[in-house]
């Protein structure tokens, strides 16, 4: 994986052993409890978008040859305006979106993940950006940290499916 994905899971997977450690303290009132774990699923929610652009940004750099950028400077500008442009926009990383950005890429990527991610994957992701919209639009959520965190397993999944799709080529 990328080091700049591993030092993101990492800070989140750190966020999860604390939330185990504040479920296990009784004098942490279970608003505080709940709170905590609604943070998490927006940061778990983050994590998935930033690591896919992360992906799909190292997969544009590794492509564009160094001869390329220094004779053709017009397709380098294109691909730098594109992939801004693309990447810029927020993705709230549902199972269709996800697909939908790495169609954008390349077909091929769409259909191959679409047939990797069973059930439990992409209903791991809708369930993470369902619940993250309901929790920053003020709306209520049932959502458990054990729950959570087999979701960010699942989505963890995700992220390394499309890294593995990404550099098959």
């Amino acid at each position: 994986m990328l080091p700049e994905i591993e030092d993101h899971f990492r800070r989140l997977n750190q966020l999860y052993r604390h939330a185990d450690e504040i479920a296990g303290l009784e004098e942490v009132d279970e608003e505080i409890r709940a709170h905590f774990t609604y943070y998490l699923c927006v940061m778990t929610s983050g994590y998935i978008e930033a690591s896919i652009k992360i992906i799909l940004q190292e997969y544009i750099q590794s492509r564009l040859s160094l001869e390329t950028i220094a004779r053709e400077a017009h397709i380098t500008a294109f691909v730098d305006i594109n992939m801004k442009r693309i990447l810029k926009r927020t993705l709230n990383p549902s199972y269709q979106n996800i697909l939908s950005l790495l169609a954008e890429f390349s077909s091929d990527w769409k259909e191959n993940i679409k047939g990797q991610l069973d059930d439990e994957l992409s209903d791991a992701l809708d369930s993470i950006v369902s619940n993250r919209n309901n929790i920053v639009h003020g709306g209520s959520s049932d959502l458990t940290l054990g729950n959570l965190k087999s979701y960010f397993v699942n989505a963890q999944k995700v992220v390394s499916l499309i890294h593995e799709e990404c550099n098959s080529q």
